[in-house]
Formats: structure tokens, sequence, C-alpha cells
């Protein structure tokens, strides 16, 4: 139940963030949603930390924040003590990238299915808001690989290149927290 509440605020502000970045619609329903459940953890935040080029950082922050509270509580339960606070902040850090790999990896998954049997016109507010969050991870890799014989690769090759970061950056890092969590 606890890593099924943080999880899912965690998920919520990634959302939020990569919505922002995007340019997202923010009438949609979905957004609406997204922006009540996260306004009142950022709207402090965002008074200390400021935006820069379009990211908000008061959201990352907060969905570390989050991450840290989540292993904290985690750890305290399993081991009756307070984790080291290097390891705490790298482990969050790593939590926080693994979330946000999956999230694009499950928005790109969405958008590649929702493009075979879905037509635009007929789009709900969901696969809107997808394909509105999506285009902009699309979009560099279109550029340099286009639609060969009507077969659009892009989606295959984010899903490669997610794994890569994976592989050589966030698990890593998260293996390093582990690590550093009991020295």
């Amino acid at each position: 139940l606890i890593t099924f509440v943080f999880s899912t605020l965690t998920w919520f502000l990634l959302i939020r963030l990569l919505m922002q970045k995007a340019h997202a619609n923010w009438h949609n329903p979905l957004s609406q949603i997204t922006i009540r459940i996260t306004e009142k953890m950022i709207r402090p935040l965002r008074a200390i930390i400021p935006g820069f080029k379009g990211i908000d950082y008061s959201i990352i922050v907060a969905a570390i924040i989050i991450q840290m509270i989540e292993q904290t509580t985690i750890f305290w339960i399993s081991q009756q003590q307070f984790p080291q606070f290097i390891g705490l902040s790298l482990l969050s850090i790593a939590s926080v990238l693994y979330t946000l790999k999956y999230l694009i990896f499950f928005i790109v998954i969405i958008s590649a299915l929702s493009s075979w049997f879905v037509h635009p016109s007929q789009a709900n507010p969901f696969i809107q808001i997808i394909d509105q969050i999506a285009n902009p991870i699309f979009q560099p890799i279109r550029k340099r690989m286009p639609i060969m014989k009507g077969i659009d690769f892009s989606a295959i090759v984010i899903i490669i290149g997610l794994q890569l970061i994976e592989i050589l950056v966030i698990s890593p890092l998260y293996q390093f927290g582990l690590q550093q969590l009991h020295h």
C-alpha cells in the first residue's frame, strides 16, 4: 500500500512534467485531474525552485522528495532505522528515473498502438493527451529516420534507447544507492 500510494503520486508528477514539456492541452479532463492531484505538492516548491528552458524543476524535486519519503518508510519498516542520506538520495533519484523510463515506455506503446486502431477524429481524451505527450518524444527520431515502406520504426528506436538508458545509467545508479544505504 505504501509503495502504491507514493508510486502513484510520482507517476502523476512525472505525467504533469511531460505534459508541460509537450505543451499538452490543459483543458483536457485528464490534464485537469493531474493538476488537481499535483498542485498542492508543487506550489510551495515553485516559490523557491525556478523553472528553466521549459522544465519545471519543482515537479522533479517533488517527485524525488516523494520517493525519499517512500524509501525511508520502507527502510524504517524493514530495518528499524533510517537510511543513510547519500544512499537514500541516489536511490530516490534512480526510482524517479525508473518511473520516468516506464512512463515514457507506456506512452510510446499506447501511442503506437492507438495509431493503428483509433482514427484521430475518434480519439478520446486519454488518447489525445497520450499523443500530445508522445509527439515530442517521436519527433527527433522521425526527423532522422523517415517512415520506410509505410512502417514507422521510431517507437522501436525509442524503446531500445530507453533500455540502454536503464542498463547504462539507471540500474548502476540504483545499485550504488542500495550499497550506500547501509554505510
